[in-house]
């Protein structure tokens, strides 16, 4: 019989597993940028963040350009309430980190969400060409 190594897994490792359909859910609408793997390997390697909750999982990124730094969410799926629970402790931890502002990409009916009720706003469309 195998041996059971889980019980060593850091903790993240374990909430990533638990989360993983919720991050593959909002992967379908990133037209094939990233898989699950990618996702893994790059809140493994610190390039993005990880944000679980009870029955969601958020994704996010910091920039630093040139003139202003921001966090941006790349990847929500799950509970949408509780996504706007979490987008809270997101928001401080940005202040936290000198980001100014949060951007987010995602499917049209984010627009109709909570989003306008905290202050976000409209600004751009993002299209892609697939060929």
């Amino acid at each position: 019989m195998p041996l059971d190594y889980s019980q060593y897994e850091p903790h993240w490792v374990k909430e990533f597993r638990r989360c993983e359909k919720w991050i593959e859910d909002a992967l379908e609408y990133s037209h094939g940028t990233h898989n699950i793997q990618d996702i893994f390997e790059d809140v493994m390697n610190g390039r993005v963040e990880f944000w679980p909750g009870k029955n969601c999982a958020l994704i996010t990124q910091v920039t630093q350009y040139p003139r202003k730094k921001m966090i941006h969410v790349f990847l929500a799926g799950g509970d949408i309430s509780e996504i706007e629970e979490i987008e809270k402790h997101i928001t401080e931890w940005a202040k936290q980190q000198g980001c100014t502002a949060l951007s987010l990409t995602g499917r049209p009916g984010w627009t109709r969400s909570f989003l306008q009720d905290i202050g976000y706003k409209f600004t751009q469309v993002q299209m892609i060409k697939e060929f």
